[in-house]
């Protein structure tokens, strides 16, 4: 922009200084021509006279010079006023063609009077008078020339008012040029200021976010690095020392896979060149590292690739964490999760040989303190007869307990199947057989409708079936007896839920319910073995979920 106005205004300063010239060229041609036609007629008048009083001093030759420069001054006014004629010569009005060719046809009438009188001058010497014939003719020719140069000198001044004009319009414009450069030039100014002081804050932003970004890296428990495209490290944080024992300085100028275990030394290279060339960062690569003092370690590597402006390849910028310690622990939680897996099988073939060995001699009690009590209670006494009732009574308990232990394993070791249940449906078929098996109790049931949940349907049943029959256990001693199942949301979660209004129980040990064998009322009070609620909170911690009571002595749980 500024460039284009400078030439705008040095071509207008060529242009004024084009007119400049113009207007003297046309001073001059008004002095050399307009008044110059008067002035050769006049000496070529004195001339003639000079030369018909035989003065000695004046020749013929330089007379009619002056005639002849008086017609070559309107031949040049002529040919100026001619339109179709070029060259150097200015432009005057047309309109003097007629005027100039009126004093030329005057001049050469002049030459020809002339011409005569020098001829007959010895007759007008005789009578010692001059020719008046000749000097009508000088004095027409004079008013012509006078005439002519009145009008060169109007149309002269008509083009030089034109030009003086044209001068002081493009004056105007090279002054206004002139602002506006100067205006672009202080603006451009002011802005290359103001982005220098942009640059120079960014610089010192950048510097201190610099700084910034190095104190961090120094600060940090992870080792940063940066090689070259050749492997070389050019960078290394200060807490290489603790991870490697090295310092800074000797890792500095070092290959990348000198402080590697021997046998990796040779394959990261291949690692790094294939990434290089796939253009792709490292992310959590395990690589083996050798300490100062020769012990072994394993670091996490993560890096990205550093391109040049052109795409070149520059090297890998990087953080090794020290994860040794980690893999360790991830060792050891592999060799006791294959303990514990171990255990559990032994456990679980253990609890199936008692369950089956147990279960004949069971069933032998069972069967025998039976029979003393059909066949010989006759020859029992009262506490005899007790005892083998007492006997009978726990056989069968202890069956019930294996079986609980049974449903317990099964559970624990059953694959889940997960699909899309309708659980006040599944709540609604064990409420009605809970109704069936004792028809004689009134129970309300209030059951929510439309509560769907993703779960192993066969495992969920168990756990409605515990929950509803447990508090239907419970209420067996309220007249109105109330049982509901429904959900809720609590912190942006959905629980469900089953309360009643039963006897309830102290919710200080409320922690005991879900543990296998912990029961908080007796078996005289209401019947059960306690593993029907570890049996429920097996299952839902099964599905990632969380059971818990809350209750309050004769008020309901």
């Amino acid at each position: 922009m500024i460039a284009s106005l400078a030439l705008a205004a040095f071509s207008a300063l060529i242009l004024i200084s084009h007119l400049g010239l113009k207007m003297a060229s046309y001073d001059r041609f008004l002095s050399d021509n307009g008044l110059n036609i008067k002035f050769q007629l006049v000496r070529f008048h004195a001339g003639i006279e000079k030369l018909t009083h035989q003065d000695s001093m004046t020749t013929r030759e330089h007379v009619w010079q002056h005639l002849q420069q008086a017609n070559r001054h309107v031949q040049a006014i002529l040919q100026s006023a001619d339109s179709t004629q070029s060259g150097s010569l200015p432009k005057v009005d047309s309109r003097l063609r007629g005027i100039a060719e009126h004093t030329q046809a005057r001049i050469a009438v002049l030459e020809q009077v002339a011409h005569e009188h020098l001829q007959d001058h010895q007759a007008q010497l005789d009578r010692g008078a001059a020719d008046p014939s000749l000097e009508e003719i000088f004095l027409s020719a004079l008013e012509a020339a006078q005439a002519l140069e009145v009008g060169v000198r109007n149309s002269m001044s008509k083009q030089v008012l034109h030009y003086r004009s044209l001068s002081y319009g493009l004056g105007a414009i090279l002054l206004l040029f002139a602002v506006v450069v100067a205006t672009q030039v202080y603006l451009a100014e002011r802005n290359r200021q103001k982005t220098l002081r942009s640059l120079r804050q960014n610089e010192r932003s950048l510097r201190y976010s610099e700084q910034g970004l190095l104190s961090l890296v120094e600060t940090m428990s992870d080792w940063v690095w940066k090689i070259d495209s050749n492997g070389t490290y050019s960078y290394a944080s200060e807490n290489v020392a603790d991870l490697l024992g090295y310092r800074a300085n000797e890792i500095v100028g070092s290959t990348a896979y000198t402080d590697m275990a021997e046998d990796k030394a040779n394959l990261l290279p291949k690692l790094f060149a294939k990434k290089v060339q796939a253009r792709e960062p490292l992310s959590r690569v395990e690589v083996p590292r050798m300490h100062k003092n020769r012990s072994k370690l394993v670091c996490e590597v993560s890096a990205v690739p550093i391109y040049g402006a052109h795409g070149a390849y520059l090297g890998y910028i990087g953080v090794d964490r020290d994860i040794t310690e980690r893999k360790r622990a991830d060792a050891q939680l592999r060799t006791q999760t294959a303990e514990l897996a171990t255990m559990n099988r032994e456990l679980e073939s253990f609890s199936y040989s008692v369950s089956h060995d147990l279960r004949a001699p069971l069933r032998a009690i069972g069967g025998f303190s039976q029979a003393l009590l059909e066949d010989y209670a006759d020859r029992l006494d009262e506490t005899g007869c007790d005892y083998l009732t007492r006997i009978h009574v726990a056989s069968l308990r202890m069956s019930e307990l294996i079986d609980d232990l049974l449903m317990l394993c099964k559970v624990t070791r059953r694959e889940m199947r997960c699909q899309r249940v309708n659980l006040s449906a599944m709540a609604a078929e064990v409420a009605a057989e809970l109704e069936h098996s004792d028809s004689e109790r009134l129970v309300d049931f209030r059951i929510e409708e439309g509560l769907w949940i993703l779960c192993d349907q066969q495992l969920l049943r168990i756990v409605v079936e515990n929950l509803l029959g447990n508090s239907y256990k419970y209420t067996a001693h309220e007249d109105c007896a109330r049982i509901e199942f429904g959900a809720m949301r609590h912190l942006g979660k959905r629980i469900f839920f089953i309360r009643d209004n039963g006897v309830g129980f102290d919710r200080q040990y409320s922690h005991k319910l879900f543990q296998p064998f912990q029961r908080l009322h007796s078996n005289e009070e209401f019947e059960g073995t306690g593993i029907g609620l570890a049996t429920v909170a097996r299952i839902i911690q099964r599905h990632h979920g969380k059971v818990w009571a809350d209750a309050q002595v004769d008020e309901g749980a």
